[in-house]
């Protein structure tokens, strides 16, 4: 029963993260709480070797918490900003507990379809009802629209390579088609840099030939597309060809559009670095010398007015110099080595949540680099449950290694 209520947990962070009221933070902190207590309860049992993947893994979220808290300590900033990345620290523990674990498979697939039928319900509301020309806006459309492609991506991905029956197959299609027509609803082309994830993923851990020859698999991907395509595909055409327009008017010296915006930031967050190469210039100073920049007339007053680079790595570059992104590197690279051994050792089910996290990481590293996504809340919560939920099966104990045998 506990390791089913740990899966729940971790199934809830991830859905509720698609509606204003879910309250991921607290149960991805309960999933984490739930762990530890778990991992202490059985201490005396016999213990499964720990791969050693999930020590780099744990390591890697521990040393981006502490990039990130020496130097808001350099810069002095206010404890209040650490309340995002103590959460990676808080995962790490439960990274080190996982062999402990016997996470539900069939539990985890079925949260991330009720995740993807949730952004798609909310998305339909948000358009329908609360008539937003963009959905999503209580977290932010871009955000949503990451999240979306995150269980989109881990679905599909699932759905192509778990040894699943026909029916569940289907099921995880239908949820990634659900997911993925969110996104679209976004209107953000932020989504487009994130779901290149999915064809990365799958060169580097191919489709089994049995599902090539499923017949479910074939129709239900067919089907897919057609109703991504139908769903949002002249929304994001129309998008695109503005955004064509915006950089069009940034080049002839009028940056106040939303593409051209976005260009101002990543340029003057690269001169911000270039001014404190070591440490960055901090949170406040980020702000600070923004704002004068703009009142000299040397930065736009509407780009001025963000307060991210909306790329994660010149942010972090310009307010966390080389500590920062060091950390930020270490978060992404380390994972995907991870995921990518896990597959190579795993079993058939072991590789399928293994590539799902693969995928999950690839989604959150491109979709940083135009939008910062892990700053704010419900990224951090959303990375960090789907990768908790990605290494929890994929690093799973099998038959003979001190837990029952794996079932999904």
């Amino acid at each position: 029963m506990p390791d089913l209520v740990f899966s729940l947990l971790l199934g809830l962070a991830v859905a509720g993260s698609f509606v204003p009221w879910g309250a991921p933070t607290f149960w991805l902190m309960a999933a984490v709480l739930l762990a530890i207590a778990l991992g202490v309860r059985r201490r005396g049992g016999p213990r499964p070797p720990t791969p050693p993947a999930l020590y780099w893994v744990a390591g890697a979220l521990a040393f981006y918490f502490l990039c990130y808290a020496v130097s808001a300590a350099w810069h002095g900033d206010r404890l209040s900003m650490l309340d995002k990345p103590v959460r990676f620290a808080f995962l790490a523990l439960l990274v080190l507990g996982l062999p402990r674990l016997r996470p539900q498979g069939r539990v985890l697939a079925a949260a991330l379809v009720l995740a993807g039928a949730v952004a798609l319900g909310w998305a339909l509301f948000d358009l329908l009802y609360n008539k937003q020309p963009r959905v999503g806006v209580f977290v932010n459309p871009i955000q949503f629209g990451v999240f979306s492609i995150a269980v989109a991506v881990m679905t599909t991905v699932l759905a192509l390579r778990l040894p699943v029956r026909a029916s569940a197959r289907a099921a995880l299609l239908a949820g990634s088609g659900c997911a993925y027509v969110a996104a679209l609803l976004t209107g953000s082309l932020t989504i487009v840099t994130a779901a290149i994830a999915l064809p990365l993923t799958l060169l580097i851990a191919r489709v089994p030939r049995s599902t090539r020859r499923s017949r479910t698999a074939v129709l239900g991907v067919a089907v897919l597309a057609v109703a991504v395509l139908w769903g949002g595909g002249q929304h994001m055409a129309e998008k695109a060809q503005k955004a064509v327009q915006d950089v069009d008017l940034f080049m002839a010296g009028q940056p106040d559009t939303s593409q051209g915006a976005r260009i101002a930031n990543f340029l003057n967050s690269w001169v911000l670095y270039r001014s404190s190469p070591v440490m960055g210039v901090g949170i406040q100073g980020f702000d600070t010398i923004r704002q004068q920049m703009a009142a000299d007339g040397r930065l736009a007053k509407y780009a001025a007015s963000f307060d991210a680079a909306h790329n994660e790595y010149l942010d972090t570059l310009a307010k966390r110099g080389l500590p920062g992104i060091a950390g930020l590197l270490a978060l992404f690279l380390v994972p995907l080595w991870a995921f990518r051994r896990m597959y190579r050792d795993g079993d058939a089910e072991a590789r399928a949540w293994a590539a799902a996290g693969l995928a999950t990481v690839l989604v959150f590293a491109l979709a940083c680099a135009t939008q910062n996504v892990i700053s704010y809340s419900r990224g951090a919560n959303m990375m960090l449950a789907t990768l908790a939920i990605a290494l929890a099966m994929a690093a799973r104990p099998r038959a003979g290694q001190g837990a029952p045998a794996r079932s999904s």
